[in-house]
């Protein structure tokens, strides 16, 4: 049978993205995991008005960052009601 990921085309997940007001604390407790690798950042992206930071685990899982760079951040919402997981991206085919 295949499955509802393989109808729509998903390979696999990319990233799984977190929020939190505390990017700094945030991103050193991820990397206090044994292995635990900075692949893309940190940097701020102005257009969403985020600081961001990807970290690969040594399992192979990537977790992107995101913190508010000030209050009209699209992702301050998401932290008003306590933050956290926020977004998977995934792995699609191209057709």
């Amino acid at each position: 049978m295949i499955g509802f990921f393989d109808q729509i085309g998903v390979n696999g997940v990319d990233h799984i993205a977190v929020t939190t007001n505390s990017f700094e604390d945030t991103l050193a407790s991820w990397l206090s995991i044994p292995g635990t690798i900075i692949t893309k950042g940190p940097g701020d992206n102005e257009v969403k008005k985020c600081r961001f930071a990807f970290v690969q685990t040594p399992e192979g899982s990537v977790v992107e960052i995101l913190s508010p760079l000030d209050e009209t951040s699209p992702i301050c919402s998401h932290l008003s009601i306590g933050g956290g997981a926020y977004h998977f991206c995934f792995f699609v085919k191209l057709i």
